[in-house]
Formats: structure tokens, C-alpha cells, sequence
């Protein structure tokens, strides 16, 4: 039931006060009722894409829309952060990378009037997968681990039937020669001798990061500060066999050498990253970019093993050699990475999660890792990649 009105003090008059364009409705007991609005008055609801949507628009911007819908209606990059919301972020990508060492001789070639010439190893697609897993949390702060393989082969073949002729592999103290000074085989005029090189790289990497993501002017930022480990397998492989056989009395049964050259660096260090992604259509698609800066402390192997085998009879005197050698040597380094990748996006949401698609460009350098045939020297990476990856 209705209150009773409350008594009036003596000599006090009640006023309301009203403002321009407000109700002036008043409650049993002289309380002032709120003012009233109809749904058409207030803001419009959020899209969900983290822009409000004009009048007309719809749940989301489409082609049709007007200026009202802001100078880029399509989706961000990642699913926008939401006030006491998390989510996750997961890609999987290919790499297609073609590496450039400081070295890539595979033979050095002597003709009989001295001259000499470098023959290199014709460069290579190598192809790896990439994979990383993140959470961001409802601030913007998350975390995030990234893995990257990569791994290659080339070979290279020639043969020598010239004893007037050297060939020889780029590699010290350790190497092979031909003809060689350990048999005698090509001297003798005997065979031909034929040589196979080969070239192998194999990378490792993985990532662990804190991540901050933010937005400004419609552009996604993702900015990473964490730590990287890496191990580099860099291998140059040479054999050269003979086939043997007779000559004024000398005989040959078997005759082979093998090198074996492996430059290997392990490290740790810190790695720092930023993702860009900025729309540029209402249906999706984006450009966007990132780079990485890593510095990493740690030892690189470099070790030779070589062996030689030899069956022969030389003058009426057998002759049965199975050699071998190594060297090896340790060293403390400071190696160095630096990565751009640049390229366009599409991305839909279906649902919950947020789908997105990505290609484009890559280069990286990475100073003093060394090369396949010795301790030092820089690789070059230049290629594309091809991702993707969802937002839940």
C-alpha cells in the first residue's frame, strides 16, 4: 500500500527542479522519477569485432555499410580483447627458406697451367614446420611458445680421369685431394676417380615469451620479450672412390677416402618480438608484419673425421691401408638473429573462434653460426612462409 506523505516542515515550500527535455512526473511522498528513454535513443550495442556498428549496419560491418561503421569494419587480427576475457591463440605455419652461406664452395678445381676455380653448391628450397601456442589474458598480458624446424641436403658430384689435374675439398686442416697423396692409384693411370659432396643444414629453435597485446588506429600490436634456445647442425660430407684396376703390372682392388666436416652451435639467450596486423577491407583481409631480435650465448663443436682404405699391389709389393685423423675444436660464441616477415592476412569468424590465414615474406640473418665447412661465417635466410591459426 501507499505511504503515508510526509509531514511539511513550517515555512518551508517544496520546489522541483526540472531540467530541459526531462520528464516532470512526481512520486507519492514528492520523490523525482527517472527519466525515460526508448531503445532507439541509446548507443548501439558493440559488434563483437570491437567497433560499434552504425545505424543499419547489422552484427557486422559487410560492404554495404556507410562511414558510421569506422574507416576499417573488418576483423582485427586476433579475436579483440574483451573486458574479463581471455583467449587463446594457436598457428601452424610452413617455411620455405632458401639459406646463403659465406661458404658454399663444394670443390676447388687446379687445371695443369695453374689456374684455379671454386665450384659451389647450387642453392636449395628447404622447407620446415612451425608451430606456437599462447594465451593472453583479459589485460592484454599473456604468454606464449613458438618451435621451428628446419632441415636440408644438397649434393654435388664430379669425377677427375687427369692426373695433370687436382681436385680438392675447401676444408682445413683436414681434406681430400685428388690425385691423392695417400694412394696412388690415378697417378698410376689406373681408374677414374670419382667424388660425391654434399651439404646439410638442420635447425632447431624454440621460443618462450611474455606477450602484451594492444590496438591503436584500428592496427593489432603484439609485442614479446622472453628467451630463445637454438641448436644449428651444419654438416659438409666428401668421399672419393675409385673403381681400381690394372696397369703395367700395378693392380688396384679398392681405394676410397671420406671427410667428414660438422660445425655445430647450442645456445641460449633473449629474443624480443612485434606482431603488426592493420585491416584493410570490410571482408577480412589485413597486412600485416613482424620481427625478432635474438642474442644467444653459447659453444660451437667443430670437428673433421677422415679415413682413407686402399687395396692395391704396387711393383709385385701389396699394399692394404685403412687410415684415419681427426680434429676438433671448442669455442665460446656470440651469435646473433635477426628476423623480418611481412605479407597479407584473411580472417573470418565462425562461431566462437576467429580463423585467420596468412602468407608472405621472410628473411633472416644470423652472424657468426658458422658454415657447413668451417667454424665461421653467416647464413643468410631469404624466402616466404605460408600460416595458420585461430583465436578461441
Amino acid at each position: 500500500r501507499a505511504l503515508p506523505a510526509a509531514p511539511k516542515a513550517a515555512n518551508v515550500n517544496q520546489v522541483q527542479a526540472t531540467a530541459p527535455g526531462l520528464p516532470t512526473t512526481m512520486s507519492r511522498g514528492g520523490y523525482q522519477m527517472l527519466p525515460t528513454y526508448s531503445k532507439n535513443e541509446l548507443m548501439p550495442e558493440p559488434s563483437g569485432m570491437g567497433y560499434y556498428d552504425g545505424p543499419g549496419c547489422g552484427p557486422t560491418c559487410g560492404p554495404s555499410c556507410g562511414p558510421e561503421c569506422g574507416p576499417n569494419c573488418g576483423p582485427l587480427s586476433y579475436e579483440p580483447r574483451m573486458p574479463g576475457r581471455g583467449h587463446f591463440i594457436g598457428e601452424v605455419a610452413a617455411t620455405f627458406l632458401t639459406p646463403v652461406f659465406s661458404n658454399r664452395t663444394a670443390f676447388n678445381t687446379t687445371a695443369a697451367d695453374g689456374t684455379t676455380t671454386s665450384t659451389d653448391f647450387n642453392r636449395q628450397l628447404d622447407v620446415g614446420p612451425r608451430a606456437s601456442l599462447g594465451y593472453i589474458f583479459h589485460t592484454g598480458w599473456g604468454v606464449r611458445v613458438d618451435y621451428w624446424h628446419l632441415n636440408g641436403v644438397i649434393t654435388t658430384t664430379t669425377a677427375n680421369a687427369d692426373p695433370a689435374v687436382t681436385i680438392a675439398t675447401p676444408t682445413a686442416p683436414l681434406g681430400i685431394t685428388s690425385p691423392s697423396p695417400a694412394s696412388t692409384t690415378l697417378a698410376q693411370g689406373i681408374g677414374v676417380d670419382q667424388f660425391r659432396f654434399s651439404q646439410r643444414l638442420e635447425l632447431n629453435v624454440a621460443d618462450a615469451e611474455i606477450i602484451k597485446e594492444c590496438s591503436f588506429l584500428d592496427t593489432t600490436y603484439l609485442f614479446g620479450v622472453g628467451a630463445r634456445y637454438a641448436r644449428v647442425n651444419q654438416s659438409y660430407l666428401a668421399t672419393r672412390t675409385n673403381p681400381g684396376g690394372t696397369n703395367n703390372g700395378n693392380t688396384v682392388g679398392f681405394d676410397r677416402e671420406d671427410l667428414n666436416v660438422s660445425n655445430r652451435f647450442e645456445g641460449w639467450g633473449p629474443t624480443v618480438s612485434l606482431d603488426i596486423v592493420h585491416p584493410l577491407t570490410c571482408w577480412g583481409l589485413s597486412a600485416y608484419a613482424n620481427a625478432r631480435g635474438s642474442f644467444m650465448w653459447g659453444i660451437d663443436r667443430f670437428s673433421q673425421n677422415y679415413r682413407n682404405q686402399n687395396n692395391s699391389v704396387i711393383a709385385g709389393v701389396p699394399n692394404f691401408t685403412d687410415t684415419s685423423a681427426a680434429a676438433d675444436s671448442f669455442d665460446n660464441r656470440f651469435v646473433s638473429v635477426a628476423e623480418v616477415e611481412a605479407g597479407l592476412q584473411y580472417g573470418c569468424r565462425i562461431g566462437g573462434c576467429y580463423f585467420f590465414a596468412r602468407t608472405g615474406a621472410a628473411f633472416q640473418r644470423w652472424w657468426d653460426v658458422g658454415n657447413p665447412s668451417s667454424s665461421r661465417g653467416n647464413v643468410n635466410f631469404f624466402g616466404g612462409t605460408a600460416r595458420v591459426g585461430v583465436t578461441y
